[in-house]
């Protein structure tokens, strides 16, 4: 996923869209944040609402990408500077 989410990044970085440049300054944190939130997304969509696998699939990719986001933009607008979390959240 890391791999997709560099290739695709560096892809389209090009056009200047600012969603992929979010998600090219914050690939490690995407990587780091990402298996958590994929974990209760799995919980939630599998046993809790039965979806289908081809269902939960999709979902559990773009939760992988935009839980992290927004983590990082809640602690961005917070304005919270913390080495801990900085570290944590693989921010650099």
């Amino acid at each position: 996923m890391l791999q997709a989410i560099t290739l695709l990044a560096e892809k389209l970085s090009n056009i200047g869209i600012k969603a992929l440049d979010k998600i090219e300054k914050n690939v490690f944190t995407i990587y780091l944040l990402s298996w958590p939130a994929q974990a209760v997304g799995e919980i939630l969509l599998n046993r809790i609402f039965k979806c289908d696998w081809y269902i939960t699939m999709v979902s559990l990719f773009i939760i992988g990408i935009i839980t992290p986001l927004i983590i990082v933009s809640i602690y961005n607008k917070l304005n919270l500077k913390n080495k801990l979390f900085d570290l944590v959240l693989g921010i650099q």
